[in-house]
């Protein structure tokens, strides 16, 4: 996985009253994400992302297709919750972390291998306890039009540090 235009932008949280995560924090969050054999496989990339709101590519490749060359819908899954991540984890204050709730998916279309994909994902809401994203997975030919594939909600739970161990 690229770090590609990694963007933070930290003044859109900096409307909370605690001390938020700093861009090296961030920063780690990422290199975490990206050092992941199954995002690295599915060779995703962050195109971009800021505090609530986060874009990711892939390729089809021979790990997101499925025994009929279509894009496997787990993959998609996993993709979507990953992003999901990326854009709620510029949300979070020191000493928080956060794990995966609640996710809904519904497939829109199938596509075959001869697509990219991208998944933008923004945060809806940001309570004490519950992070909401709302996700769309979109696919395009190079060069053409793109259409969308999939729309996911995740829900994220806010955790304290003492789970990381």
């Amino acid at each position: 996985m690229m770090l590609v235009g990694l963007r933070v932008n930290m003044s859109l949280i900096m409307n909370r009253t605690q001390a938020t995560l700093t861009p090296e924090v961030l920063a780690q969050f990422n290199q975490v994400i990206a050092a992941h054999p199954y995002h690295q496989a599915c060779k995703l990339e962050v195109v971009d992302q800021r505090p609530g709101a986060a874009t990711s590519r892939f390729q089809m490749n021979e790990f997101t297709l499925n025994s009929a060359g279509f894009l496997h819908g787990g993959v998609l899954y996993g993709l979507l919750d990953v992003t999901a991540f990326l854009a709620a984890v510029g949300t979070l204050t020191a000493g928080e972390q956060i794990v995966t709730h609640d996710f809904h998916c519904s497939i829109l279309s199938p596509v075959n291998g001869s697509y990219d994909a991208t998944i933008v994902a923004t945060v809806e809401r940001r309570g004490k306890s519950m992070i909401f994203i709302r996700c769309e997975a979109w696919a395009q030919h190079t060069g053409g039009e793109r259409k969308k594939i999939a729309l996911a909600t995740v829900t994220k739970s806010i955790v304290s540090g003492r789970y990381n161990k």
